[in-house]
């Protein structure tokens, strides 16, 4: 529906354009919006031109250029006649000139918003959406059994993929590779039956770590994503250990649950443009701490394309007494299964924090010039960590 609603809103502007009776004084508001709109469609018919070269042949590139040199000529040309002949005074047609290149504009739109709405359409096996949004299953290289995978998209943002090689199904790949910080964080944690709680379920993929003994406790608000994850996704039933979703809030569930005794919680659920702040206040992490083992850890998924997080959770460390490793992997073309990712492990464990994987891919800490208060359930301000 948001495309149709993007098209309703230019049909409906043209309808108010085309039904608006003009009196001799408003010639001249429609004679600037007709100029523009003519502008308008010569740039996007220039990108156009520009665009195509690179799927035509050779031969023909020499022609768009030629095309795009032709188009901008006869446009000047012909602002100039007009000019000379003072047509801009003369010319009372304004309104209709400009309901013309509505017209091409919404055609043009039209094309555009129909080709987004199908794109990708033979790689789309699932698409759902509810009050939380649209999840996408895409379906790639079905044709190559070693590289054959199904990915998981919330809106534009991928929330996970597996194989379907049976030998490689289990493996934890996109964010969470064995190099990524959750991937160090899980793997420094003490050998024996490890409690792990994950704020945000996605594909499951953190189950791919549980072993033989291990309990995986998820929470996830939308119920739509523990469907997907469990029709078109193996991580959570082929987990060795136990997995379990608590459904709803995960602020809420937490609250209203008797300790967990996690030796690792692990807050997933802020790379969208839109995040749960509630979820990175004092009093959330007052709550945390009432759920982690004496040397618990909490790691935190701070990959983020518009938020710059780390201030936010440096204060939260540096309130509660932790100890803090920024860990930042960075993707390849090698091994593109394993996206980019930045992590921030909160330890009170010196071992943990001193041992030799977590030390030597943690980072300098980041600067940022404008002071970041504490978030409170009272105050957190989104504008303050715009990137």
């Amino acid at each position: 529906e948001l495309h149709w609603g993007l098209f309703g809103c230019g049909l409906l502007f043209l309808t108010v354009c085309i039904s608006d009776r003009v009196a001799k004084q408003e010639w001249n508001e429609w004679r600037w919006l007709a100029c523009a709109l003519a502008l308008a469609a010569f740039a996007g018919l220039d990108r156009l031109l520009a665009w195509l070269p690179a799927h035509a042949p050779a031969a023909a590139k020499a022609a768009f250029s030629g095309l795009r040199i032709g188009m901008w000529t006869v446009l000047a040309l012909l602002v100039a006649s007009w000019i000379a002949r003072k047509k801009f005074q003369s010319f009372h047609h304004w309104r209709l000139l400009t309901c013309a290149w509505l017209c091409l504009g919404m055609v043009a739109l039209g094309a555009i918003l129909w080709s987004h709405g199908h794109d990708s359409g033979a790689e789309r096996v699932c698409r759902s959406r509810n009050f939380y949004g649209v999840l996408t299953v895409y379906e790639h290289e079905k044709k190559d059994p070693a590289s054959h995978y199904f990915l998981l998209q919330h809106g534009r943002i991928t929330h996970g993929l597996q194989f379907v090689d049976p030998a490689e199904a289990m493996s934890p790949v996109s964010y969470y590779g064995p190099d990524s910080g959750i991937g160090l964080g899980v793997n420094a944690l003490p050998f024996g039956h490890r409690r792990i709680g994950v704020v945000g379920l996605g594909t499951g993929t953190l189950a791919a770590f549980g072993r033989a003994g291990d309990y995986v406790r998820y929470y996830e608000i939308n119920p739509q994503v523990q469907a997907v994850a469990t029709s078109w996704f193996s991580y959570l039933p082929k987990c060795l250990g136990k997995v379990e979703v608590a459904p709803g809030d995960a602020r809420l569930s937490l609250e209203q649950e008797p300790p967990q005794h996690f030796d690792l919680l692990v807050l997933d659920a802020f790379s969208s443009d839109a995040i749960p702040v509630h979820l990175l206040t004092r009093e959330a992490f007052e709550l945390y701490e009432r759920h982690l083992k004496t040397n618990g850890v909490i790691a935190v998924h701070i990959s983020n394309h518009f938020l710059d997080l780390e201030p936010v959770v440096r204060n939260l460390a540096r309130h509660f007494g932790y100890k803090l490793a920024s860990i930042d992997f960075d993707e390849n073309d090698e091994e593109w299964w394993f996206y980019g990712s930045t992590w921030v492990l909160l330890l009170r464990n010196e071992r943990l924090m001193n041992s030799a994987a977590i030390r030597n891919a943690a980072s300098s800490p980041g600067t940022n010039a404008v002071s970041i208060p504490l978030w409170t359930d009272d105050f957190a301000s989104l504008f303050q960590i715009l990137r």
